[in-house]
């Protein structure tokens, strides 16, 4: 009987050492990385933007405004652009902005071909963004192509 409790000790206090152990080599782990990851600049994007202006386009439909849902984390975008719906992918960065694969579905509309074939053809040479409040504007080459207001 006396070994069996020396041996439910020794057990305990091994358990205990391990535990210890383990606590220590977890603060080290974590002493090399900040206590708060730091959070992606572009994530700001995340968000449903409606289209306002547009180059080459002097007066946008009342309705049927291409839409944008920007989804940075995910590297996707999906949306309106004035009687289609469309998809795609995206990256981006604190200043930089591309999409890429973007596809549409194959309706027509008439009176909205135009403006969607502007926007889808524009949606293609952004290359930067810039951000202010509930505006957000994509570049090209250093100029304004299309400003999105906030809308969710």
């Amino acid at each position: 009987m006396k070994i069996v409790g020396w041996m439910v000790l020794l057990l305990a206090v091994a358990v205990w050492g391990i535990g210890c152990h383990s606590q220590k080599k977890a603060k080290e782990q974590n002493a090399d990385t900040p206590a708060v990851a730091e959070e992606n600049p572009a994530s700001r994007l995340h968000d449903i933007w409606v289209l306002e202006k547009m180059a080459g386009m002097d007066k946008l439909t009342t309705t049927n405004r291409p839409r944008l849902e920007l989804f940075p984390e995910e590297g996707r975008i999906a949306g309106n652009a004035s009687c289609n719906e469309i998809f795609g992918q995206m990256q981006a960065d604190a200043q930089r902005l591309s999409f890429s694969k973007v596809g549409a579905t194959k309706r027509f509309c008439r009176d909205l071909a135009q403006q969607e074939g502007l926007f889808l053809s524009q949606l293609e040479k952004v290359d930067a963004y810039t951000l202010k409040g509930l505006t957000l504007i994509f570049l090209s080459e250093g100029k304004e192509l299309m400003v999105f207001r906030k809308v969710d």
